[in-house]
């Protein structure tokens, strides 16, 4: 049996391995950035991968699982000359930048990174800065010789945390979808520990407007999904969500309204300020913004009646047990009236004048409503 009929059966051993590996692609280019998912980790070729076209200025998902590999493999050419082999841990996020000549790739998780033998055999999307200095990925072609397959010792050459989250893989695989209603892109952050989540330990995903958005998660002691997501200037929430879940997002007055079609666990957050997310429509329109709110403020909710764009945000409280309210009273009469009887007084005075509806009709459609 040939490699090329081997392949679907590999892929479909590798959607029940029991690693489940997923890694993202944060593309913050103008341009689709194309990745490669190896399927031999030992020798990663392009002809042996799965080419995944990353969207511009979006996150990206790629789920991989092999049974005899913890890690993801992606090859990614970087310049005209130049292409590298990234082994990135599950849940690990890869940053692509645009850079003077081609690309910029760089992770905040600690990953391998080799070189590829042959650049020249891993296409890609030329970019804006390439194309103005006349360069282009096209530039080299792939190479007539073939590199001697060479065993790659993972397991001297894997770092310690690495080695740390590779033991606490799973065969949960939980995967839940995220229906984002709203015409504005919206920011989910999967928590790495979901006994204590928290923003600077998730991984950023970017939901697309008016589109459904799968994220994937797995851990040994944890088959729920734990979002995190802001929702209001002061509120933000950690939703657990099982397996198959669906988390609906929707428009509110002020914020996002979010809802699910099955069981799930809702927790407040408690430090709304440090959880990012994109201005609604509706929240610009009210002069509202998710910066209202920084990191670690302890700042109490906002009520009605008091100016959103005003810089200091503390509600004015008056004090009246010192002193009670001060009423004024006219001591003089004024000049008008001054040779006047209090009767004719009162039937010169002007008559009050009262705007819109009658109060009586005003009370009956109360009471209807």
């Amino acid at each position: 049996m040939g490699a090329a009929a081997t392949q679907p059966v590999k892929d479909q051993v590798s959607s029940v391995s029991p690693w489940n590996t997923q890694v993202v692609v944060d593309n913050q280019c103008t341009t689709p950035v194309r990745v490669y998912l190896a399927r031999d980790s030992d020798e990663p070729t392009v002809k042996n991968s799965i080419d995944h076209s990353v969207p511009p200025q979006a996150s990206y998902a790629i789920h991989s699982g092999w049974l005899k590999e913890p890690l993801a493999t992606l090859i990614v050419r970087v310049g005209v000359h130049e292409a590298k082999v990234f082994r990135m841990p599950h849940m690990a996020q890869l940053k692509v930048e645009l850079a003077p000549s081609g690309l910029k790739v760089t992770s905040e998780d600690q990953m391998i990174v080799e070189d590829f033998w042959d650049p020249g055999s891993v296409p890609n999307n030329d970019t804006v800065p390439m194309v103005l200095r006349g360069e282009s990925f096209l530039d080299r072609k792939p190479s007539l010789e073939r590199r001697a397959g060479i065993a790659r010792q993972t397991s001297v050459d894997l770092p310690a945390p690495i080695m740390d989250r590779v033991s606490s893989m799973s065969p949960w695989s939980t995967q839940v979808v995220v229906d984002n209603q709203c015409t504005t892109p919206l920011r989910v952050f999967l928590a790495r520990n979901p006994n204590e989540p928290t923003v600077e330990n998730s991984i950023d995903h970017s939901v697309p407007p008016q589109a459904s958005y799968a994220i994937r998660s797995g851990w040994m002691n944890e088959p729920l999904a734990s979002l995190i997501l802001r929702v209001g200037v002061h509120e933000a929430k950690v939703f657990r969500l099982p397996h198959m879940t669906q988390l609906k997002v929707e428009l509110g007055p002020s914020g996002l309204k979010v809802t699910s079609n099955g069981p799930m666990g809702i927790e407040d957050y408690p430090d709304p300020g440090s959880v990012p997310n994109n201005d609604t429509v509706p929240m610009t329109l009210r002069e509202e913004s998710f910066l209202d709110r920084r990191p670690g403020s302890q700042e109490v909710a906002w009520r009605p009646g008091m100016s959103p764009s005003s810089p200091t945000r503390t509600p004015v409280v008056v004090d009246l047990s010192s002193s009670p309210p001060s009423t004024s009273v006219r001591k003089e009469v004024p000049p008008q009236f001054s040779g006047l009887s209090h009767t004719e007084e009162e039937h010169s005075a002007p008559e009050p004048t009262v705007h819109g509806k009658p109060v009586q009709e005003s009370v009956a459609m109360g009471v209807e409503a």
